[in-house]
Parts: structure tokens; C-alpha cells; sequence
């Protein structure tokens, strides 16, 4: 295998990493405009008026939560009321309003 080679493959495995990294998976899915979340994956398209909710809570479990909370909370901010992850010891994350 030639130096070149193994670059290539190198580049081919930080783009496979970086592409499930939970906090990119969040702001590659979700994104809000004005006051309608947008939820966008391979198979479903939703929008939500969070203006129709009294408060916003954020609920997950699993390794990758910290990240994807972080995430939510870096696009939601203030609007998020409160919230709870549960995570492996080891995964956590500091978050403001989860």
C-alpha cells in the first residue's frame, strides 16, 4: 500500500467519523426558523410550532446524548424549559438548561 493509499483511506475514515458524530447528526437534522422546529432525515420531514407549547423539554438516553443534547441546546437555547439525559459514565457533558 503506497503512502497515498493510506492517506486516501484515512480521509474515507474522518469522514465516516464525522459523519455520525452526534452533535453534526443534530444541526444535519434539525433547524429553526423563527418559531417552527424542522425536522429533516432520509425518510421524514416534520415541523413543529413551538410557539403551541407552554415549555420544551428535552429527554434522551445513550451514549450519544450529552452530545445531541449539546446540540439541541446550542439551537433551541432559552426556549428549552428544563430536561434530563441519562448516559454512560464516561459520556457526559455540561449543559445550561438539560
Amino acid at each position: 500500500m503506497t503512502a497515498e493509499d493510506r492517506n486516501r483511506l484515512r480521509q474515507i475514515f474522518g469522514a465516516a467519523v464525522a459523519r455520525v458524530e452526534p452533535g453534526q447528526m443534530v444541526s444535519d437534522t434539525v433547524a429553526l426558523r423563527g418559531s417552527i422546529l424542522q425536522i429533516e432525515t432520509e425518510t421524514a420531514h416534520e415541523e413543529i410550532n413551538l410557539d403551541s407549547f407552554e415549555r420544551v423539554v428535552v429527554l434522551g438516553a445513550g451514549k450519544a446524548s450529552a452530545a445531541m443534547a449539546r446540540g439541541i441546546e446550542e439551537l433551541l437555547g432559552d426556549r428549552i424549559s428544563g430536561g434530563a439525559i441519562a448516559t454512560k459514565s464516561g459520556y457526559g457533558d455540561t449543559l445550561r438548561r438539560i
